[in-house]
């Protein structure tokens, strides 16, 4: 593996990295994808589910028991036929 030297960066406290922010004590979501999250408008066609469900997983190991919390959004996903946005996808939303 090369390294490019004018591409490196040493000695920082903290940096983002891939959506993720990186320093001395682990790893972060970054606050720009939560705030991507929040401000999105409830999905009204599949394809805005699945960037949902795309920006989900992403952040996904930073939510406590988020497959539990996603779950009404991904069965609404799953339904092949018939698209329906309900209650229980505006509540897990």
């Amino acid at each position: 593996m090369k390294l490019n030297p004018a591409k490196c960066v040493s000695g920082m406290a903290s940096g983002k990295f891939l959506s993720f922010i990186i320093h001395q004590r682990g790893i972060d979501v970054n606050p720009e994808k939560i705030r991507a999250i929040i401000d999105m408008k409830p999905p009204q066609i599949v394809k805005e589910v699945q960037c949902l469900v795309g920006r989900l997983v992403t952040i996904g190991r930073f939510i406590s028991l988020a497959s539990d919390r996603s779950y009404p959004i991904l069965w609404a996903l799953k339904q092949n036929k018939s698209f329906s946005w309900g209650l229980e996808c505006y509540q897990a939303f």
